[in-house]
């Protein structure tokens, strides 16, 4: 098994409804987020071409996501409310990377891809892992705001 790592720190802003008052994301506010993004291939699966495309999604997503307001930016592609959090931003970093990697049809067999965020000043994370299959997950949250439901 190969694989390879790109890892990308991004400044980008939020707000997320539902939040007591005096919490500060119950405001739009700041912070800076690290995404480590792994892509793993069987050995003589992994070629430059694949190598490119990983570097060249990420080198997309830090453009995206750098000064971005975080819930515009995952709203885009879903209909649903998006509660713009790390988890949030893991899946959604997830599927994005993925959709932009060549699929198993023009012959590559990646494993997985796996995104993990960290919110600087925090000492928890946020990872998302699994085939890269686009369009694999759902952001939504119920309509009344607060905790996404258990899957």
């Amino acid at each position: 098994m190969i694989a390879l790592q790109q890892e990308i720190t991004i400044a980008a802003q939020h707000v997320i409804p539902g939040l007591p008052r005096w919490h500060h994301c119950a405001r739009v506010d700041g912070h800076s987020y690290t995404i480590t993004v792994t892509l793993s291939a069987p050995d003589g699966v992994f070629s430059d071409d694949l190598g490119a495309a990983i570097r060249v999604a990420v080198g997309e997503l830090e453009e995206k996501l750098t000064a971005a307001d975080l819930n515009s930016v995952l709203a885009e592609d879903n209909d649903e409310r998006i509660r713009a959090d790390d988890r949030a931003l893991a899946r959604w970093a997830h599927r994005w990377v993925a959709d932009r990697l060549p699929g198993p049809a023009s012959g590559s067999a990646y494993d997985y891809v796996g995104v993990l965020v960290r919110e600087d000043g925090l000492k928890v994370s946020a990872s998302s892992r699994g085939a890269a299959v686009p369009g694999e997950m759902s952001l939504s949250l119920p309509d009344q705001g607060g905790e996404p439901e258990p899957r």
